[in-house]
């Protein structure tokens, strides 16, 4: 990316067309070729200006008039800045840089976000939302993203952040989200998880053991009981007791786990970060 003076981009000719004045986010000024897009504020509304010709200032749609097209911040003209800009789109966590999910639930904190980060060697996840907060906002993934890619734009933010499709816990939905461009998938698998086994006395528990598939209790006694776990200094042996109540607790959602990792994130054509939630 190569970045101009913000004085060719001509905010007064902005503001005569706008009737209002404008904010130049110099950090956005870009050069594509014969053109240089950047990013602009009137009042509250923020634009997208290409000066010049070519390719980009073809494609984004808006009002051109004196060699300046003014573009809505639109989902349409974020994938034209996502095709010429790829470090506005996201992308998975592939060098395992220390993350961090930041959540801007309202789309409204990023440019915050990104400047707090600055000096820093962490992977954002700008985008993040779960289906309850997107339908609590009355926001769709599209929009959460949109937000994140026109703010990393402003920002001038080129090192990579990620998009993720929060707590999910339907196939539709881990579908919908890595349609729209989710590059990370946290499964939330509580639903899967059955909490009452603790409860169970011993008699009751065997007897709910029992009812288990063969092929089920036989894979994970050899793979856990009477085994040896070392996690740091301590050293923890799983006895038939508590296994019997972690495989009755939690075998439907190892299989719904391994189902969701076989059928979307080991198939997908492009790296897919895959976090696992439990609560």
């Amino acid at each position: 990316m190569e970045l101009y003076d913000s004085r060719q981009i001509d905010t007064h000719a902005l503001e005569t067309r706008l009737g209002k004045p404008v904010k130049l986010y110099e950090k956005s000024v870009t050069s594509l070729g014969e053109c240089i897009i950047a990013m602009i504020r009137c009042d509250t509304t923020k634009y997208i200006v290409a000066h010049g010709s070519g390719p980009v200032f073809d494609e984004l749609a808006g009002e051109a008039g004196q060699m300046i097209k003014i573009c809505p911040a639109d989902h349409a003209n974020r994938l034209v800045l996502n095709k010429y800009l790829p470090f506005t789109a996201p992308v998975a966590n592939t060098t395992k840089r220390p993350s961090l999910g930041l959540g801007d639930r309202l789309g409204q904190a990023t440019a915050g976000h990104i400047q707090a980060l600055q000096g820093t060697n962490v992977f954002p996840f700008f985008a993040q939302q779960s289906i309850r907060e997107l339908n609590f906002t009355g926001r769709s993934f599209d929009d959460v993203i949109d937000a994140a890619a026109y703010a990393v734009f402003q920002e001038g933010y080129t090192t990579g952040y990620g998009a993720d499709g929060d707590h999910l816990k339907r196939c539709e939905d881990i579908e919908k989200s890595l349609s729209q461009g989710a590059t990370m998938i946290t499964l939330d698998s509580s639903e899967q998880i059955d909490n009452l086994i603790q409860s169970l006395d011993e008699e009751a528990l065997l007897g709910r053991y029992q009812q288990l598939d063969h092929e089920i209790r036989e894979r994970f006694e050899k793979l856990y009981q009477e085994q040896l776990f070392t996690i740091g200094e301590e050293v923890i042996k799983l006895d038939r007791m508590h296994l019997m109540q972690d495989v009755l607790t939690y075998h439907k959602a190892l299989d719904f786990i391994q189902m969701v990792y076989e059928n979307y994130i080991r198939t997908s054509s492009k790296p897919i970060d895959f976090e696992i939630s439990i609560d």
